[in-house]
């Protein structure tokens, strides 16, 4: 049977998955692990993204609240993808260092690949606003199977639009021209959606002025032009390898691309959402812009580039685990401590980190890179660690963070001091650059 007569059977097989998952038992529970700041909405999920959007919709917690979702899922492209781990010490220079981020590889070939994304965008559906909209971010490979699921799912007159990024990287081929779009679908959930149509420069022919009667033209540095409503090409650039928002995450999207995205599609203070959220771009931006933020993963790589941006930002959000996630918590943390009584009912801790000890065998990189990395720790036992934080009253589940210290560049902070109350158990959790962390508590 050819691929277009299995569309219908792919959908309808979906379909009753679908309402057949929805009456049994819940696949993974999902903890709160970690709070920075009030999260009040924002979160981070690290697990499979389908346990999340069936827990979602099953508690009816997100149900017609999101006003846009943007996914990024793989392209269906046969390849294994990898992000450069950055390491960085004062005591010896390192190269990147290559990790497995995803792999886009399916045995049952493009219809297992469709199953896998038509079955979560039912899920998707339910939890859109009555004004929201979803775009769906693909290439050539299997964007035009998409279009007719889409179709199928959402309806044919919610079809809003077929926008085209444009950019100049990407691969160049002496037997056809260079492949340099990515399309993205945009859909709305009802009859109306939100939709802000935002203005750019058009320039005149030959940049003179046209003089039309009514038209209202503007100069700059390269000519004469007239605003007009942004166009469904949006020429922008890929994240440069010297960029200063590169995570080096696999496939990474510009922040440019996802900033206008969100100023047209959504406003202040509405929920957007990420089912394959990668490095983090969606809530990163979404927090740069006042929206707030959902975003799911099942790479702890993915997680770890997440919470590193977000923190960094001082952004607010809860951090959930799936129970079914591999949550990689055996690194030991050594710290000196000193606690000390003050005046007043609160006590001064003052903390000093000194080693961060983790197993380099269980790190997802190669026999060799294994072999240098225990070298590195050698010599400089921090230099695995990302950022660290505090929690003055850990209770010994969700970590709440007050203060955070970030790596930047080679230099980390290795001080604190923080004031906390008699007989409270206070922590620091340090989160290594491959996601893994590990706790220290502080008895008062």
């Amino acid at each position: 049977m050819s691929l277009l007569a299995s569309l219908p059977r792919i959908v309808e097989d979906c379909r009753l998955e679908y309402e057949r998952s929805l009456s049994l038992e819940e696949p993974a529970l999902f903890h709160l692990r970690d709070q920075m700041g009030s999260a009040g909405e924002n979160q981070l999920i690290l697990g499979d993204n389908l346990d999340w959007l069936r827990h979602l919709v099953r508690h009816k917690e997100a149900t017609q609240k999101i006003s846009l979702i943007y996914v990024d899922p793989p392209f269906y492209s046969g390849s294994n993808y990898q992000a450069e781990v950055r390491i960085s010490s004062q005591k010896q220079k390192i190269k990147g260092i290559k990790s497995k981020a995803y792999e886009d590889k399916w045995g049952s070939g493009m219809e297992g690949f469709l199953s896998m994304l038509t079955l979560r965008l039912l899920y998707m559906k339910d939890l859109l606003a009555d004004d929201g909209g979803i775009i769906v971010h693909l290439d050539w490979r299997a964007v035009h199977y998409v279009k007719v699921i889409m179709d199928e799912l959402y309806g044919q007159k919610r079809f809003i639009n077929e926008i085209i990024w444009n950019y100049k990287s990407g691969g160049v081929s002496s037997r056809s021209f260079a492949k340099k779009h990515d399309t993205l679908l945009y859909y709305a959930r009802g009859d109306r959606h939100y939709f802000d149509s935002a203005k750019e420069k058009s320039y005149n022919r030959a940049f003179k002025p046209y003089r039309f009667k009514g038209v209202k033209e503007y100069k700059d540095e390269l000519g004469w032009y007239t605003m007009v409503n942004r166009k469904d090409v949006l020429d922008v650039d890929m994240v440069g390898r010297t960029s200063r928002e590169r995570t080096g995450y696999a496939t990474q999207k510009p922040e440019r691309l996802i900033e206008i995205l969100l100023e047209s599609c959504t406003k202040p203070g509405d929920l957007c959402a990420d089912f394959f959220a990668g490095s983090g771009t969606l809530p990163a931006v979404a927090h740069r812009m006042g929206r707030r933020f959902m975003a799911c993963d099942n790479s702890l790589l993915a997680m770890a580039a997440c919470r590193k941006r977000l923190t960094a930002m001082d952004a607010s959000f809860s951090y959930l685990v799936s129970s079914k996630a591999k949550d990689d918590s055996s690194a030991k943390v050594r710290a000196a401590v000193e606690v000390r009584a003050n005046v007043s009912t609160e006590v001064l801790c003052k903390v000093t980190l000194f080693e961060y000890i983790r197993d380099c065998e269980d790190l997802p990189v190669s026999a060799v890179e294994q072999t240098e990395l225990r070298k590195l720790l050698a010599a400089d036992p921090l230099a695995l660690v990302d950022y660290w934080c505090v929690d003055r009253n850990y209770d010994g589940k969700n970590f709440i963070t007050e203060q955070w210290f970030a790596r930047e560049k080679a230099d980390l902070p290795v001080n604190a001091e923080f004031l906390t109350g008699p007989n409270r158990r206070a922590a620091i959790k340090v989160y290594d650059v491959f996601g893994g962390f590990g706790i220290l508590d502080i008895q008062v």
